[in-house]
């Protein structure tokens, strides 16, 4: 087995990627959530999670008002080519207790949900008193694209409207029980790559800094890759998280990711000995990626991925992954 070096690149919304010379060292615990900040709606507990109020939101998915304050900024261009999906279900039980699904074309109580190109915005209505819903359970508005989920936020329904700001809190959103809820958000090019099953696709983002090539019947259907850039950890000098958690690819057609690093945070490390690493977190130890290739003339590391998560990564697999065979 080869030595241990020192992690260098990469982490992913499922597991955690690194770049790294060979086998990894133990790494850091997950990443601190920074401060959300004075406003009385955000949360770091994940109540509420967009680009404001949870550290680990996506960078280019906002909630807007009246669900919450006006954010301080915003991270990039409108995106006017989606097709959002807005759900309400049961906190309790989302799996099986959805309460209303909206998209495009389609919606519960009539409704669908509008793109407001003027005020660059997405928007649907949620009309309350057309549900079965009351005072007492938490209710959590989700939006998706490409069934990969971009944010969500949590609704408490009161019998008054003293009762509904008593709720609201730094992790609820409060409601007049029978009100309508306007539910508006701002959703950035970045945010959601939409990749087809049939064609596959190239995902490029971060100015380069990361690739994804999906190739044909590589994905069981139409899905929203998501990549967001994480403060590097442990040693590392990239760090990115890919989404959605759980994806899985065809085991015989492998996407293939490459990150770019900075050859100068190298120091005295060699090019030649960089590769891809995957976090494993129940161990947490770093894992080689079989497979990973060093670009020198490019500065780019790349490895082949069968899935976006930590499924299958153990102990056992520590000793195939670090004396270099095959996955």
């Amino acid at each position: 087995m080869r030595p241990s070096k020192l992690p260098v690149l990469c982490r992913f919304m499922c597991g955690v990627l690194l770049l790294t010379l060979g086998c990894g060292e133990p790494a850091s615990g997950p990443l601190a959530p920074t401060d959300p900040g004075s406003d009385p709606l955000l949360t770091s507990s994940a109540d509420i999670s967009d680009a404001v109020h949870d550290a680990s939101g996506n960078d280019h998915f906002f909630w807007l008002p009246p669900m919450v304050g006006d954010p301080p900024a915003f991270n990039g261009p409108f995106d006017a080519s989606l097709a959002p999906v807005v759900q309400i279900c049961d906190l309790a039980d989302c799996a099986s207790n959805l309460i209303a699904e909206f998209t495009t074309t389609t919606g519960s109580g009539s409704e669908t949900v509008r793109m407001v190109a003027e005020d660059e915005h997405y928007i649907v209505n949620w009309h309350t008193d057309e549900f079965p819903v009351g005072p007492g359970p938490t209710y959590r508005i989700r939006a998706f694209v490409a069934g990969t989920e971009l944010g969500y936020a949590d609704v408490q329904l009161a019998g008054s409207g003293n009762e509904a700001k008593n709720t609201t809190t730094n992790e609820n959103i409060g409601l007049k029980d029978g009100r309508t809820l306007p539910i508006k958000f701002r959703i950035e090019e970045g945010a959601v790559f939409v990749v087809s099953a049939t064609d596959g696709g190239t995902v490029s983002t971060l100015g380069g800094d990361a690739t994804i090539v999906i190739p044909p019947g590589a994905l069981a259907q139409e899905t929203g890759i998501t990549v967001q850039s994480v403060a590097p950890t442990a040693g590392a000098i990239v760090a990115v998280e890919l989404g959605p958690d759980g994806l899985q690819f065809d085991p015989n057609n492998p996407v293939t990711v490459t990150l770019r690093y900075d050859e100068a945070a190298l120091g005295a490390l060699s090019e030649d000995d960089l590769a891809l690493n995957l976090f494993d977190e129940a161990a947490g130890e770093w894992i080689i990626v079989p497979g990973s290739t060093v670009d020198v003339a490019t500065n780019t590391v790349a490895a082949p991925f069968f899935h976006f998560s930590r499924a299958g990564v153990g102990p056992a697999a520590k000793a195939v992954f670090c004396s270099g065979d095959n996955n």
